[in-house]
């Protein structure tokens, strides 16, 4: 009889270890469900948030591409009547953006415009501006009056790529 009751009672106490013993396993596995959902959560957000800042990066590097175009437009645009060396020497040559971030950010059309427009800079720059050693011209020979002057020759270019530009520019905005 004793030992019927202390068997009995070795029971109880098994049995009430073996069911604190499933109950906090139970409570472990629904923890480790919790923290895993909310790994993915902030995981998720922090994948979305990581996406967001990229597209705005790429929105200011965007910009700043524009912002350059427009800046040389301008430089260009004041040697119509004018010489402005000084702008032409602290004008942009490139604009620092790989054909990778180009691709994120433009069409193939819009990235041509771009490409033809830089082109188009360079090639200016070398025709009119910049002497046998490299460095920018600030004095050029003739009057505005006189079609066969350098300088005559200078503004008219300077009008025309301006044109160009402002054709070229409309077609990027309106593209965007």
């Amino acid at each position: 009889m004793l030992f019927s009751i202390i068997f009995s009672l070795l029971l109880i106490i098994l049995i009430g270890i073996t069911s604190t013993i499933l109950y906090n396993q139970i409570k472990v596995k629904h923890d480790l469900i919790f923290l895993n959902e909310r790994i993915e959560k902030l995981s998720s957000h922090s994948t979305a948030y990581n996406d967001y800042i990229q597209t705005k990066l790429l929105d200011e590097r965007k910009a700043h591409l524009l912002v350059l175009m427009y800046e040389i437009r301008d430089v260009v645009s004041k040697q119509q009547f004018d010489l402005h060396a000084k702008l032409i020497e602290n004008s942009p040559r490139n604009h620092n953006v790989s054909n990778s971030e180009l691709t994120k950010m433009f069409s193939l059309e819009q990235i041509f415009i771009i490409q033809r427009f830089w082109t188009a800079y360079h090639t200016y720059l070398q025709s009119h501006w910049t002497s046998n050693d490299g460095k920018v011209k600030s004095v050029f020979r003739g009057n505005p009056g006189d079609t066969n002057s350098e300088l005559h020759k200078l503004h008219q270019s300077s009008k025309l790529l301006v044109k160009q530009f402002d054709h070229w520019l409309t077609e990027l905005n309106s593209s965007s």
